[in-house]
């Protein structure tokens, strides 16, 4: 989560969760430039989303993957953290996940 005040990242966490009503689950991300953004892969290396370059340094590794969360409270959280969602394909993720936890 990127740094601000004191805090700051539990409570982006906390509204996440209460708007997903669920906690998060932890993707491996792996990520490649694009112009002024960043396409984000899974392990599989399907293209997940694109965001803007503030996330540069978070683009690669673990991050927490919070379902249902409507797009709006998605597209400001991500400009309370100086960036921007600019692409993501939350629903072909859920589906796999879904399907990944009833096998």
């Amino acid at each position: 989560m990127a740094a601000g005040k004191n805090g700051t990242p539990f409570v982006i966490e906390r509204a996440l969760a209460l708007s997903a009503g669920d906690g998060p689950i932890v993707m491996q991300i792996t990520s490649k430039k694009d112009g002024e953004s960043y396409l984000l892969f899974d392990t599989n290396q399907r293209v997940i989303g694109k965001v803007s370059c503030v996330f540069s340094e978070m683009a690669n590794g673990k991050w927490l993957y919070y379902r249902w969360v409507p797009e709006v409270v998605a597209r400001n959280i991500a400009s309370l953290l100086g960036g921007e969602l600019r692409e993501m394909r939350c629903n072909t993720i859920s589906r796999r996940i879904e399907d990944k936890n009833v096998s």
